[in-house]
């Protein structure tokens, strides 16, 4: 795995990690915890990357 490649994970998990806070902690409208979870799918993903 490349250095960018290593980067580009750790961005994607940080991002992930903070919708999914963000999902738990903050929303209490379910509108808003269903497009929480829309953004959660792509990120997970990348993550296991999977395209």
């Amino acid at each position: 795995m490349s250095l960018t490649t290593i980067v580009y994970l750790v961005i994607a998990a940080i991002v992930f990690l903070s919708v999914l806070y963000n999902l738990v902690t903050k929303e209490e409208k379910v509108v808003d915890k269903i497009a929480c979870a829309m953004i959660l799918v792509p990120l997970a993903l990348r993550l296991l990357m999977i395209k």
